[in-house]
């Protein structure tokens, strides 16, 4: 990695990851939607690195 092109950082850090993610939308009119999803990361080589991620909202179109 380059920092405005004088100095490099290496790093020894190496990650497998699986990672999965779901999500719903829901149309409560025809300008108006819900929608809600769920995303899961976890490391395939060790227990060093797990995620999890939660996203909601309302989405209006005008």
């Amino acid at each position: 990695m380059t920092f405005d092109d004088t100095q490099r950082i290496e790093t020894e850090q190496r990650a497998s990851t699986a990672d999965l993610g779901v999500g719903v939308i829901v149309s409560l009119a025809s300008t108006v939607s819900a929608y809600a999803g769920v995303d899961y990361s976890n490391n395939l080589d060790s227990s060093q690195q797990r995620s999890m991620k939660g996203n909601i909202g309302v989405r209006i179109q005008w």
